[in-house]
């Protein structure tokens, strides 16, 4: 399965800056075959995207503690609005990571997020959306149990697009020392 781009993933988890840069679009979009072959089927009744998911949360988890970590799917052009969105909805939130789906997803086609966090446990670790071509979130409710070792944990989001895989973003997440 392919893995998506994601953003400062070795990176010191700091506090994202208001004007966070979005990966360059994926190779399949770049390419002149599908430029043109979006163009020459733009008479089709449904229309294609590329959807670009982008993951917000706070940059560091306290063992004991529960937290709360947006995915957004939406368009690239949108990745700003997206941006000041995540942060109305929790203000301590950063970007963890954004990626592309690793196809072209037609409008009304169903997208299956599946969030993965080693040593944390996940609510309801699988979510599902219909893509209409508009900005969607959807959250996660992760708890870092009491156990777990401090340091970097990694975390996979994959996505499927109506059943198929559609790839998978990875990027660490920090758990705290535990205190007491």
């Amino acid at each position: 399965m392919p893995v998506l781009y994601s953003v400062n993933v070795d990176a010191p988890l700091t506090p994202s800056l208001p004007s966070v840069a979005p990966p360059a679009l994926p190779v399949f979009a770049r390419s002149w075959w599908f430029r043109f072959k979006s163009w020459f089927n733009g008479w089709r009744v449904t229309p294609t995207d590329i959807v670009q998911l982008s993951v917000f949360g706070p940059a560091q988890i306290s063992p004991g503690e529960s937290v709360r970590v947006q995915v957004f799917a939406h368009l690239p052009e949108t990745f700003d609005s997206v941006y000041t969105l995540s942060r109305a909805f929790h203000n301590d939130s950063i970007l963890l990571a954004t990626g592309y789906v690793d196809r072209p997803v037609e409008r009304g086609a169903n997208l299956s997020l599946q969030l993965k966090v080693t040593n944390a446990g996940v609510a309801h670790s699988l979510l599902t959306l219909a893509w209409l071509g508009q900005s969607q979130p959807r959250a996660f409710d992760v708890h870092v149990p009491w156990e777990s070792p401090a340091g970097q944990s990694p975390v996979t989001l994959s996505v499927g697009v109506s059943g198929v895989a559609g790839g998978e973003l990875r990027f660490p997440v920090h758990i705290l020392p535990r205190r007491g």
